[in-house]
């Protein structure tokens, strides 16, 4: 039996889908009533915490039929259909405080059947993060992301009592003058040491090195996503080679950010090894990869749906982009932003022509003209987002997106110089 809660106070739902079932989880105190009543702001939820660390019922709202139910935090043990733990930026009062360690005492006491828990962004450290680990041995998903109060000590206690660890996110864990150094190669290490299920990390923004990485894709060949981005540790090619020898059905790899220690050596690693590959990052990646890096994966990874080679140096052109669109026509989202003018309108309209369910474009700080734009229009109809800025694109450019793209609903024309009224 898996339980899954909800327990973020500012939730943000679609308009236009009140006939979806569309349910909310929060966790209230005994003092809480039938009927309470929740503030609408424009399309977010407020749900407001009365006391923390007293939490006795949970709270269910069902926006598609209007309803309010409590239910005791006894009978959490035999409800098997809740969400997912969520205690970011909780406001307790009217007033913001991070959540901290009471609320996941609590929960570690009363939800044994927990799976997933989002932390990211709280007060809570590793005295709580132990209390989860020794009662909810079913833990699968787990978030820490912008904990600075959380070191090794709390991954250690959850990699030694959660061996069904799927997803794990520690990304911004850089700690604090009073817990040190947060989560390193350490923490790592004994995640892949006890989790060899696992499938989704993010060690972005860490000090989390070549070490931690190479143990992961020694333990963990089932791994499918991996985030190192702005890594503050040592993580380099050889990392990376590791991940594509051991971990063939890699489909997500974000390497931006790492400031020239990851060049085409590894993105060739991958695409010779991991043809699952569905999505990349190299932006700002000092140069380091450029078209030799991409049209190996063009030529390897025919599945690949989302490429990001914004800010590279000039290192990627339209040959790259070109061999892109050739190879990978399911390509969704492509975003080639501040290029140095070395992507244009030969690589784009090729994508134009061979990537028909394109929906999100970033051609912005580029030469793009307007022809490329109507091309674009054209050929992808299913476009939802176009980033122009900083182009020469004009009135026409715009009009022809306007007419063939109904879908469409972000459009940055910021800095577009070619508009009749200069956008």
């Amino acid at each position: 039996m898996q339980i899954h809660i909800q327990i973020s106070t500012t939730i943000q739902h679609e308009k236009g889908k009140t006939g979806a079932n569309h349910i909310i989880y929060a966790l209230y105190t005994s003092s809480a009533k039938e009927g309470q009543k929740v503030q609408m702001f424009e399309d977010h939820l407020c749900l407001w915490f009365l006391c923390p660390a007293q939490l006795k019922a949970l709270f269910v709202l069902n926006l598609a039929e209007g309803s309010a139910t409590l239910i005791p935090m006894d009978c959490l043990r035999v409800c098997t259909d809740l969400w997912t733990p969520d205690l970011r930026e909780c406001i307790w009062g009217g007033r913001e405080h991070m959540i901290d360690d009471s609320i996941v005492f609590e929960m570690a006491q009363l939800c044994p059947n927990l799976s997933s828990l989002n932390i990211q962004h709280t007060a809570v450290g590793d005295a709580a993060l132990q209390a989860i680990a020794a009662a909810c041995p079913e833990l699968s998903l787990l978030n820490v992301e912008g904990t600075l109060e959380i070191t090794d000590e709390g991954i250690k206690a959850i990699a030694a009592s959660c061996p069904a660890l799927t997803s794990l996110s520690v990304s911004g864990t850089m700690g604090s003058s009073d817990s040190g150094w947060g989560i390193t190669d350490e923490g790592i290490k004994a995640i892949a040491a006890s989790c060899p299920a696992l499938k989704s990390l993010d060690v972005s923004v860490t000090m989390v090195s070549d070490v931690g990485i190479k143990a992961i894709a020694a333990s963990c060949t089932e791994l499918t996503c991996l985030n190192v981005n702005r890594s503050q540790g040592t993580i380099t090619d050889e990392g990376i080679k590791a991940v594509a020898e051991s971990c063939p059905a890699l489909a997500s790899l974000d390497v931006s950010g790492t400031m020239g220690k990851i060049s085409n050596q590894g993105i060739k690693a991958i695409a010779a090894s991991c043809p699952a590959l569905t999505s990349l990052n190299v932006s700002f990646t000092k140069g380091m990869i450029s078209d030799e890096g991409i049209k190996a994966i063009a030529a390897a990874c025919s599945a690949l749906t989302s490429l990001n080679v914004s800010f590279t140096c000039g290192k990627i052109s339209d040959e790259g982009i070109k061999a892109i669109a050739a190879s990978c026509p399911a390509l969704t989202s492509l975003n080639v932003c501040c290029t140095e003018n070395k992507i244009g309108d030969e690589g784009i309209k090729a994508i134009a022509a061979s990537c028909p369910e394109l929906a999100l474009l970033d051609v912005g700080g580029t030469m793009i003209s307007d022809q490329c734009i109507e091309a674009v229009a054209a050929s992808c109809v299913a476009l939802t987002s176009l980033d122009v800025s900083g182009t020469m694109v004009s009135d026409e450019g715009i009009k022809a997106i306007e007419t063939s793209c109904p879908a469409m609903t972000s459009l940055n024309v910021g800095r577009c110089i070619g508009g009749e009224r200069g956008w």
